[in-house]
């Protein structure tokens, strides 16, 4: 038994002259088929995102010797045509604000009849999430928030009382630091809240803060001290005597004066008595007048 002058289309290969020997075949039924379409390079981008971001864009290639009859993206709300854009490029805006994993695969078919499916690949949806970080310093405390997906947020502060305060909420564009004192001590639960008015969504983040000084306690200075000079014992001496009589007014300063000229006539009165001063005088004079 021979096979002769068969022709695949796809591979151009002639099967010719084949025997068989020692087994007889009264007849063969064979299809042989193969495809030149190919699909390539299936990508999303970006493959996860928060809600308030969702468009997607899918893209792959797809080739053939044939025409491309259709592209599409296949998901499990539906299938979609794909664009054409430069060379074998195909591509799909997905639109979808639904949180979660979402599966699609790549369906492409030519002018010859070939069919193709690609492999299942996903992309993910995730919600709206904020949280923060702070630091305390004295009685102020900076809060540092962190939020994806959503429009707008909101500071919620209730302290050890129950006593509650509320900013109001706060455009995503403006977000910044939050600093807010106390003028005591006390125990703070800061909340943070985010929304995304878009798709009615909320997140919230809380901790527990503590406040150990009243914002009103001034931070103590720190002084540097200058390095000392040569020791010059005149020096301070003068300037002890000159911080001295600055610290006194003038009546003091006259007491004082007038006190030192007594003790000063009181020691010479005591060292040089007046009989002692007058008497050898008088005695010169007297022995003078004798001469005479």
């Amino acid at each position: 038994m021979s096979i002769s002058s068969y022709t695949l289309d796809t591979w151009n290969l002639t099967l010719g002259n084949l025997t068989i020997s020692p087994f007889t075949i009264d007849q063969w039924n064979i299809t042989l088929s193969d495809t030149s379409l190919f699909i390539a390079n299936v990508t999303a981008t970006p493959s996860e995102v928060v809600i308030d971001n969702v468009t997607i864009n899918i893209t792959c290639n797809v080739t053939s010797p044939n025409a491309i009859v259709n592209v599409t993206v296949n998901m499990t709300d539906g299938s979609y045509d794909m664009a054409s854009g430069t060379g074998d490029l195909y591509y799909y805006n997905v639109i979808n604000s639904t949180i979660g994993t979402h599966y699609y695969h790549i369906y492409a078919n030519d002018s010859s009849g070939d069919q193709l499916e690609s492999a299942i690949y996903s992309f993910k949806i995730i919600g709206i999430s904020c949280s923060f970080t702070y630091t305390v310093s004295g009685g102020l405390m900076t809060l540092t928030p962190t939020i994806e997906g959503a429009t707008h947020y909101q500071w919620t502060f209730i302290n050890e009382t129950g006593v509650e305060g509320i900013t109001p909420w706060i455009p995503i564009e403006d977000i910044g630091n939050h600093i807010q004192g106390y003028v005591y001590p006390t125990t703070i639960r800061a909340f943070l809240s985010a929304k995304n008015i878009n798709f009615n969504q909320y997140a919230n983040y809380s901790d527990i803060i503590k406040i150990y000084k009243s914002s009103y306690d001034k931070p103590e200075p720190v002084v540097e001290e200058p390095e000392p000079e040569p020791t010059n014992v005149f020096k301070e001496i003068a300037d002890a005597v000159g911080k001295w009589f600055g610290e006194r007014n003038i009546g003091e300063i006259l007491f004082m004066v007038v006190i030192s000229i007594i003790i000063s006539l009181f020691v010479i009165r005591q060292k040089y008595p007046q009989k002692k001063i007058i008497y050898p005088i008088l005695k010169k004079k007297k022995k003078e007048k004798k001469k005479e």
